[in-house]
């Protein structure tokens, strides 16, 4: 098992999961059936759940009626990943898109405590 954390811009939003939050009830349980999924097998989760699309960064894959989803996370170390970005997609991920993740992933690593993000929890 691995560790899966959010990551959170400087700002505190969380962008996996303001995609999420607007997403349909259908589409968030479907991502995360595959975040489990993604959980118990590391980066050892391949096609059709999970693909490597370069310079570090996977994808985790899924489809809800026409359309297609995608999480976009990094390895931290051996037993962390990090999801940066959620978004959908037709034939190809943007070039934008997989920038921007890359952005995150190197802010991240440059401070892991300040862009992990931690649900408020009401006293």
């Amino acid at each position: 098992m691995v560790s899966i954390v959010l990551y959170r811009d400087a700002d505190g939003t969380c962008p996996v999961l303001d995609f999420l939050d607007r997403a349909p009830r259908e589409v968030r349980v479907k991502a995360q059936a595959r975040i489990e999924l993604l959980a118990m097998h590391g980066h050892h989760l391949r096609r059709p759940h999970a693909d490597y699309i370069g310079d570090g960064l996977y994808e985790l894959r899924w489809r809800h009626r026409r359309v297609n989803y995608r999480l976009l996370y990094f390895l931290h170390g051996r037993r962390v990943i990090v999801m940066v970005q959620a978004l959908t997609k037709e034939d190809r991920l943007p070039a934008a898109a997989i920038a921007q993740a890359l952005k995150c992933r190197h802010r991240f690593e440059c401070a892991p405590d300040a862009h992990t993000y931690a649900p408020e929890v009401a006293p």
